[in-house]
């Protein structure tokens, strides 16, 4: 829900549907609309971190996502930003927070699409989608999914085999 933050946002500066996973951390974080370049619509969400002494920022889905085993998702993401790597991640909310699948992007000023598939190995009906940084600087999401996706699409993606020799002589 809100993965184009396009509803509301509370007096924190986070998207409704979305929440702060950070307090664990020593840090300053700050999220707020952002309104200016958004990938679509009218808004994004900006994560802003001026201080970073331990631990990471953890922007997370408020809503669980269900994960059956054996099934394929797609997650997809824009995202821009100050060259601070983020990763992108499927996981498990309680502890022992079990990071089920993460990809990672380094975010540049024009916008960037993160894009994977993977395939469950796990059944949970809550898992979350989580935004991690653990460095100082500013980012900006938008045009969030997490879908279940056939097989035939998921192939579809795949590039077709290089032709020709591939070792070199």
């Amino acid at each position: 829900p809100n993965g184009g933050f396009e509803g509301g946002f509370g007096p924190d500066g986070l998207a409704e549907q979305w929440a702060d996973n950070s307090s664990w951390a020593d840090l300053d974080v700050t999220y707020s609309r952002g309104t200016v370049n958004s990938h679509s619509g009218q808004s994004c969400q900006e994560i802003t971190c001026d201080r970073l002494e331990s631990g990471a920022v953890q922007m997370i889905a408020v809503k669980g996502i269900p994960l059956r085993k054996g099934k394929i998702y797609r997650v997809r993401a824009w995202l821009r930003g100050d060259s601070v790597p983020v990763a992108v991640q499927l996981r498990l909310t309680p502890a022992p927070y079990t990071v089920y699948i993460e990809r990672h992007l380094t975010p540049t000023p024009k916008w960037q699409k993160l894009e994977y598939f993977w395939t469950s190995n796990v059944n949970n009906p809550e898992s979350r989608l989580m935004f991690r940084f653990a460095e100082t600087g500013a980012i900006w999401v938008d045009d969030v999914s997490v879908a279940e996706v056939a097989v035939e699409d998921a192939l579809a993606t795949v590039a077709p085999p290089v032709a020709g020799n591939l070792l070199h002589n």
